[in-house]
């Protein structure tokens, strides 16, 4: 499933901070939110993939917008969540076909979910979110069908880019994670286990010319270098190579 595979694809190496993932585990609704490329996708992944873990028996559903053009419309995000849920509790319910339907029974569905134990719902990338129409906020449209008061057992967790789309939800109050750069000791390991997937290494003053540079502090961009120098061909050649991408300030920038 391509939700199943996006998550993996972003556990496999993730610095995580324990207060991100505190905050995580509280109820009720939470946001996260900074730049594009800050990790908010390896952040939910990582969180959702370590409830799994220390949870098997609860639901949670994960939604990842942006793993497939199939998932980026409001109607696919409800429609998996029922599936979810029908599935979890074996509900003798059918699941609506047209969105002005899914919309209508989430709510329902959602109460029937805390009566029989709870849900978990992710879902990462509301900016990506198909609007119809185009001139209401994606955001706003995904908050225009929970409802007012979240049931009990019930938590809803999104994340989403800085600006317009974050609005509706510090409207409602949401409580906010935004996510910051990374510390040297961060960016440093995220290299160690990086490097080590591949059975590769940096010298230790290799390490230290990356991991100084202020850049490096947003993990998209690290990260991006990093692929870059696992396929680089030459060894000799790779503290210059190191010298030449950190010329640049930003992810983009390494394609130029």
């Amino acid at each position: 499933m391509a939700h199943a595979a996006f998550q993996d694809s972003r556990v496999r190496v993730y610095i995580g901070r324990q207060g991100y993932y505190d905050r995580l585990n509280g109820t009720g609704c939470i946001v996260v939110t900074g730049d594009s490329g800050s990790g908010k996708s390896a952040l939910l992944s990582s969180w959702v993939h370590r409830y799994e873990t220390a949870y098997p028996d609860k639901l949670i559903v994960a939604h990842y917008v942006g793993c497939s053009p199939s998932a980026a419309d409001l109607s696919s995000v409800i429609k998996h969540l029922l599936w979810e849920i029908s599935s979890f509790y074996d509900l003798d319910l059918e699941i609506p076909s047209t969105p002005a339907q899914l919309v209508k029974v989430l709510p329902e569905w959602l109460l029937e979910a805390s009566r029989r134990g709870g849900c978990v719902w992710a879902i990462d990338g509301v900016d990506l979110l198909v609007s119809s129409p185009q001139s209401v906020i994606q955001a706003q449209q995904l908050l225009d069908c929970l409802p007012a008061n979240i049931p009990a057992n019930i938590t809803v967790v999104v994340s989403t880019v800085a600006g317009p789309s974050l609005i509706p939800f510090t409207s409602r109050s949401w409580p906010q994670i935004t996510l910051t750069g990374l510390a040297e000791d961060e960016r440093q390991l995220l290299i160690e286990q990086y490097m080590s997937l591949y059975s590769k290494s940096l010298t230790p003053s290799q390490v230290r010319q990356i991991v100084s540079a202020d850049q490096c502090a947003h993990p998209l961009y690290l990260r991006t270098i990093m692929e870059e120098l696992r396929v680089f061909g030459s060894f000799e050649e790779l503290t210059a190579r190191i010298s030449y991408y950190l010329q640049t300030t930003d992810a983009p920038s390494l394609f130029q």
